[in-house]
């Protein structure tokens, strides 16, 4: 029998008040495999920013590299 496994691949980074989709505070974490290993992708959804750029004050930024380290540590490296 083939066991079942869930990894955290995509986490959502938000203020308690906004949607964790389309929130204006809503940073997504995604691992990405390039074959070379995990690596992070942050993607944002709201009208203040330009595209290309990441806007985050220091708690988010500290919060997104917990959350990321723990995706990277749960993603499987064989």
């Amino acid at each position: 029998m083939i066991k079942l496994k869930a990894t955290p691949i995509t986490t959502a980074v938000h203020y308690e008040k906004d949607n964790p989709i389309f929130g204006e505070s809503t940073t997504h974490i995604t691992l990405e495999d390039e074959a070379g290993g995990a690596f992070i992708i942050l993607k944002q959804y709201h009208d203040q920013i330009e595209p290309g750029q990441v806007r985050l004050d220091m708690d988010e930024l500290e919060l997104i590299c917990k959350v990321a380290r723990k995706m990277v540590k749960a993603y499987p490296h064989d």
